[in-house]
């Protein structure tokens, strides 16, 4: 895996890989995450967190922020 890509694939750009995990099992209980809560942020959790912030009128960028740890119940 190169450099750049190993970048994208750190867990929770700032936040741990318990919290990672608990916003994808949280957005699969909502019915936006699909794939394996496996802590690490990917192109389906990134997904996952954009299709929610678009359904919920806040600014979109598929990252894990503090106003979306508040509007899914983890803060």
């Amino acid at each position: 895996m190169g450099a750049s890509a190993r970048a994208y694939y750190q867990p929770g750009y700032g936040y741990d890989t318990a919290t990672v995990a608990a916003v994808q099992r949280r957005l699969g209980e909502l019915g936006y995450y699909r794939g394996m809560v496996d802590g690490v942020i990917g192109p389906q959790t990134r997904g996952a967190i954009a299709a929610f912030e678009s359904r919920h009128g806040m600014s979109v960028d598929g990252m894990i922020t503090t106003r979306l740890l508040d509007r899914i119940g983890l803060a």
